[in-house]
């Protein structure tokens, strides 16, 4: 029957004409969101600073917006009052001892810097960024940069301090680079600071006793230290960061330099107070792994209360190896009980706040002369120190007849058995607190042929070598990953094991947060593909770009300008397997200069993958 077969045929040329029509609107489509997203940003805008005299700052973030960048030139400039951001804005200098800003402004608790956002900005969760700046003490202020949220229900996650150096910080009294309170979250990375008695620290309690939110160990919700460079010229002590009022903030890969100081110079370098009578802070805690510390002695921290994880740090150059001080400041049952509103964090019997350290544990710190030997020294102190609350009488709390103080875990002094290894002396007091030993590590198989005789004991699951090659200090070559266990009842007279903390995934995701579109089809590997942020960034004029392909395959590598359209092509040609690095000139390809501003590069390769990043030319 010809009709009815030519009626098919119809069909058949209908459909896959109309086939080969999507195929073509999607491939179009594909290109339009590629553009649409690079154009995304084009409402964002460049307000540039006439100078970097404060009024001249003060005006250009007066004129931006939330979402656009601040520039500020190259120059050296006194500041007599501080700047105060409100906005969800990035303010670039020029650089690192380019854009200098000297804080000669009143003495006592002033700041060169305050970032207050205000409620449109913590709403909306804006990013705030600053970079590119050199900032030196001509008077004792009380801290470089306060970054505070007051409002506690809006977080801010999106919150960027990197490539700054703090110097000429007080060598006396209590002077910050940087002071924090909660509900600002992200990252301080790649910073100088010179001297001072702290580094930063981190004021968490709200003034009403409540809590901004849970806090989970691995989790995002908190300011990441990372791949800052600390360093000391004189024997003075310091304290490299405190976290009064209940804090929530990981040091991890930060190098640590006390070398100029000599052996003399004692330093305590993390004050955990957690959660304390006025605190506030209902036990929340913090995490420190991969640091380097050397030269110098002294302790690797004192905590007071709250929940830490302290693994994998090398203190070298110092002629001890460093002690772990562990104690209750404040006796539980006195505490006022209305800082201890919700579910986040144990309470006593009758509903007071904990104020002992709780499900701490400390693993695998090395210390000594090169850094190499295991450091198991741990000081417990119960003596007058545990006050009552509003007052300075001693409590005495015998951990003999209240076992408060027994909820911390470290390096066991021989091999690890799935038992609680006795440690002796623990200070003041003798008692079970001081049978606190009880972490192993190694494999996931080796764990799991231990059967744990105690709630609570800890294994660091890893399989990575333990002796902390090229995983401590600055940008790690081999950076810390496993996932601490711990033992939990099973509910039928014994224990198991049970997944309990995973550090955060290194970098922190803010610092490649910038990548406009990640388009992949039929990449056998994808984790094999990477475009990485473009260093320097911001740059003048060049910087270089690196990219990782698993093939050997066509690269095509462009830089567009903030409206999508193409300004040079770098790459068009096959590549090998492996790295590759390309440097941009800051020239179009009519090898013009191009004016200041944000740029994306896109990388597309043969086997299907789009990805682009955002950079920063700063002139």
């Amino acid at each position: 029957m010809p009709g009815i077969a030519e009626s098919k045929n119809k069909r058949a040329l209908a459909q896959n004409g109309w086939s080969i029509r999507m195929k073509q609107f999607c491939v179009i489509i594909s290109g339009l969101v590629l553009v649409i997203l690079l154009s995304s940003h084009a409402q964002a805008r460049i307000i540039n600073a006439a100078s970097c005299e404060l009024d001249s700052v003060r005006s250009a973030i007066e004129r931006a917006n939330n979402g656009d960048s601040v520039l500020v030139p190259k120059g050296e400039c006194i500041w007599d009052k501080e700047l105060i951001i409100t906005k969800g804005i990035a303010l670039f200098g020029a650089g690192i001892d380019s854009t200098i800003i000297k804080y000669n402004g009143p003495a006592g608790y002033t700041y060169a810097i305050t970032v207050s956002p205000d409620l449109e900005t913590a709403q909306n969760d804006y990013p705030i960024r600053i970079s590119g700046f050199t900032f030196e003490k001509l008077v004792m202020a009380y801290a470089f940069l306060r970054l505070g949220n007051s409002h506690y229900e809006y977080p801010l996650t999106k919150v960027m301090i990197d490539h700054n150096k703090f110097i000429n910080l007080t060598t006396s009294g209590t002077q910050f680079s940087i002071l924090l309170n909660l509900a600002m979250f992200g990252v301080v990375h790649n910073n100088i600071i010179e001297n001072g008695s702290h580094a930063w620290r981190y004021m968490g309690g709200l003034g009403d006793g409540r809590l901004v939110e849970c806090w989970l160990p691995g989790s995002i919700n908190a300011m990441y230290f990372e791949d800052n460079y600390i360093y000391k010229t004189t024997s003075t002590t310091m304290l490299l960061a405190s976290g009064g009022n209940g804090n929530r903030f990981v040091s991890r890969y930060n190098t640590i330099d006390f070398s100029a100081c000599g052996s003399s110079a004692f330093t305590q370098l993390y004050d955990i107070h957690g959660n304390q009578v006025n605190n506030n802070g209902a036990g929340i805690g913090f995490e420190v792994y991969g640091n380097h510390v050397i030269g110098g002695n002294g302790r690797w921290f004192d905590q007071r209360a709250g929940k830490v994880f302290y693994f994998y740090n090398r203190w070298s150059g110092s002629s001890g190896n460093g002690s772990y001080f562990v104690w209750e400041e404040f006796n539980d049952e006195i505490f006022s009980p209305y800082s201890c509103e919700g579910t986040c964090y144990p309470k006593t019997e009758s509903g007071n706040c904990v104020q002992r350290p709780y499900n701490s544990y400390f693993w695998r710190n090395f210390g000594g002369t090169n850094g190499d030997i295991l450091s198991t020294d741990c000081v417990i102190n119960f003596d007058h120190y545990n006050r009552a609350y509003d007052t300075v009488e001693a409590v005495i709390n015998d951990p003999l007849l209240i076992p408060e103080n027994q909820n911390w875990w470290r390096d066991n002094s021989e091999v690890f058995d799935g038992t609680i290894d006795s440690i002796g002396s623990c200070g003041y007091y003798e008692g079970p607190s001081c049978t606190k030993s009880g972490i192993g590590y190694g494999t996931l198989e080796e764990m799991n042929a231990i059967i744990p005789t105690a709630e609570g004991l800890g294994f660091w699951v890893t399989d990575q070598a333990l002796d902390l090659e090229n995983m401590t200090g600055q940008n790690p070559t081999n950076p810390i990953n496993g996932t601490l266990y711990r033992s939990v009842d099973n509910g039928s007279g014994g224990y198991e094991w049970e997944a309990y903390y995973t550090p955060l995934e290194y970098p922190h995701p803010l610092r490649s947060s910038d990548p406009v579109s990640i388009k992949k089809t039929n990449t056998n590997n994808p984790s094999d593909y990477k475009l990485h942020q473009n260093y320097p960034n911001p740059f003048n004029p060049t910087t270089n770009i690196e990219y990782q392909i698993s093939n050997t395959e066509f690269v095509s590598l462009k830089i567009f300008d903030t409206l999508g359209r193409e300004v040079v092509t770098l790459v068009s040609e096959h590549k090998s397997a492996g790295t590759h690095t390309v440097q941009w000139n800051g020239r179009n390809a009519q090898g013009q200069p191009v004016v200041s501003g944000i740029y994306y590069y896109q990388i597309q390769t043969g086997d299907g993958l789009v990805s682009a990043r955002k950079m920063l030319m700063l002139k």
